[in-house]
């Protein structure tokens, strides 16, 4: 009888451990995907600067 309410402890445990971990993914999926959103968006902009500033130099000759 202990041995099967260790089992069942142990289980109990491993799930409660599997779905923080599932959970804990989740977090560092979001955090990645927004890292890679916000360095595509800067990306972006420096594209956007860039092609201000070229338009600029041609304006001024």
């Amino acid at each position: 009888m202990m041995v099967l309410a260790g089992t069942l402890f142990v289980l109990v445990m491993f799930i409660r451990w599997m779905v923080k971990a599932v959970e804990t993914m989740t977090d560092l999926v979001n955090a990645i995907s927004g890292f890679i959103n916000s360095l595509t968006t800067l990306l972006e902009a420096v594209e956007r600067f860039k092609a201000v500033r070229k338009r600029h130099k041609k304006n001024r000759h």
